[in-house]
């Protein structure tokens, strides 16, 4: 599983790429799924790994209107789930 972090604007996508490269952590910039509704259009994966990292890097960052959501492969295809109130 992976999960992938969606801005509301295109300059909170990069500052939060910034800060996650900034400590260090694996992240991939992506165009924004067509499963996900929402978004500038860029979002960030990070794996399991890296993920306890990357969620309290951002919650520190003061960026707003970040939305995550979980990645799965099911069924031969990728699925987008919702974290809910993850940053409330």
């Amino acid at each position: 599983m992976d999960y992938i972090f969606v801005f509301e604007n295109t300059n909170s996508a990069m500052k939060a790429e910034k800060c996650l490269l900034d400590e260090n952590l694996k992240v991939t910039a992506l165009p924004l799924p067509n499963q996900v509704g929402a978004g500038c259009g860029i979002c960030l994966k990070v794996g399991q790994e890296e993920w306890e990292a990357a969620s309290e890097t951002l919650r520190k960052s003061q960026i707003s209107g970040i939305c995550v959501y979980a990645r799965d492969e099911e069924a031969g295809g990728i699925v987008y789930r919702e974290l809910q109130d993850f940053f409330v």
